[in-house]
């Protein structure tokens, strides 16, 4: 008996190869003829599907996934078990989500809802142009295994209304006859590590990893640093930028990024978006001179500040005149502009105003202005709501601001 165990074993190893030998072409199993192929799960006969376009995905008899690419005339099939063996050994970047952002008064860190024009995922239908602007954009690692030379993140635009097949190349940072440039923020720094912001929908981006890795902010280069992304990892990174007057009114620009140009490996599920406003920028701002309150007679601590109001043509109810109020005890600063929303004071908001010759209540001053010997104002001129384009334009002749010694 012991002479026979070789012959059993070479019985059985010959089976195992015949049973390899039959299964796995069936996984594998097209034919061709020029760009049109048919896939088979199992004999010649049995058709799981046909494709005339040269990447596609369908499933086979055992309802695993199987994809193919092609180059030229040769197509490479991947399914089952080698399909899953794939996949843990390639990255896939996706563009899960997208956001546009102020960039005035706004930081990277800021969680104010009035940081945020329009919703997560949602296109900028009136975006002006001459504005700085900011789009945050969400990367994952939805794939596997990151090998190789961690990605660099270049933004890139194309005007066209279908994202998915336009023309794209990198937004430029010198504007020349450009529509779009990378702007320098006087809110963010380039290079400077992102945070993760929070959650829609007053601020940030959904997060869609189980691990968050630092990105970067970007105001004088088009492209990050490498920023290594493992398997169910995820990024912010924001580009702060701006529409020149070359952009089109009317017209739609998509974003993305790549790596360095290249989109091996990425994936869009959003693809960021902006129209052009057909109408006027949505603001317009100017800062004042200096103004010194001492008079003789006067107390060296400074006035309280009572009210602000102007003069001139609002130019019917479409547009608003806002403002600001910066205090100093030198001539020279620091100035910070300060306005009220709702009863909230702070840096990013503006006091409203109802129509020329109406004053407003300085209502910040108790705490950020009184006994303060210098002053400078800031008007913002709002075309519609202040936040996106409109029609109008508002014309201000004359500032008054009233304070008491």
């Amino acid at each position: 008996m012991k002479t026979k165990k070789p012959i059993i074993s070479l019985f059985v190893f010959i089976s195992i190869l015949f049973s390899l030998s039959y299964f796995l072409p069936s996984a594998l199993a097209f034919e061709s003829t020029s760009a049109s192929f048919e896939i088979h799960a199992g004999d010649i006969e049995s058709t799981v599907g046909t494709s005339t376009s040269a990447t596609f995905r369908l499933h086979n008899a055992g309802g695993q996934n199987a994809t193919a690419t092609s180059t030229g005339s040769t197509y490479t099939v991947y399914s089952g078990v080698l399909y899953w063996l794939y996949s843990l050994f390639v990255s896939s970047y996706d563009q899960a989500h997208y956001r546009w952002r102020e960039d005035a008064g706004c930081s990277e860190s800021a969680t104010t809802g009035g940081c945020w024009p329009v919703n997560e995922d949602t296109q900028y239908t009136t975006f002006p142009k001459n504005t700085f602007k900011r789009l945050r954009l969400e990367v994952a690692n939805d794939g596997g295994w990151t090998r190789g030379v961690a990605p660099v993140f270049t933004l890139e635009v194309a005007e066209t209304t279908t994202c998915s097949s336009g023309t794209y190349s990198a937004v430029p940072t010198t504007y020349g006859a450009n529509a779009w440039v990378i702007a320098t923020s006087t809110n963010i720094t380039d290079g400077v590590a992102t945070t993760n912001v929070g959650t829609p929908p007053t601020t940030g981006l959904t997060d869609v990893g189980s691990t968050w890795v630092d990105g970067q902010t970007k105001t004088t280069s088009n492209t990050t640093s490498a920023i290594t992304l493992a398997a169910g990892s995820f990024t912010e990174i924001e580009y702060a930028l701006v529409a020149s007057s070359n952009a089109v009114n009317g017209n739609t620009y998509c974003f993305r990024v790549t790596n360095n140009g290249a989109t091996t490996g990425f994936v869009y599920t959003q693809y960021a978006k902006a129209i052009i406003a057909s109408g006027l920028p949505a603001t317009g701002t100017l800062d004042s001179a200096v103004f010194d309150t001492f008079t003789t007679g006067a107390a060296l601590q400074g006035p309280a500040y009572n009210s602000i109001m102007w003069k001139g043509n609002q130019n019917g109810s479409l547009g608003k005149v806002q403002f600001q109020l910066a205090t100093s005890d030198s001539s020279s600063g620091p100035w910070s502009f300060y306005g009220s929303s709702g009863g909230t004071c702070n840096t990013t908001n503006y006091y409203d105003t109802t129509g020329t010759d109406v004053p407003v209540e300085l209502s910040c001053s108790p705490a950020q202005h009184n006994n303060q010997r210098y002053f400078r104002y800031r008007v913002r001129l709002c075309s519609g709501d202040c936040i996106t384009g409109g029609t109008a334009s508002p014309i201000v002749n004359d500032v008054v601001v009233n304070w008491a010694p």
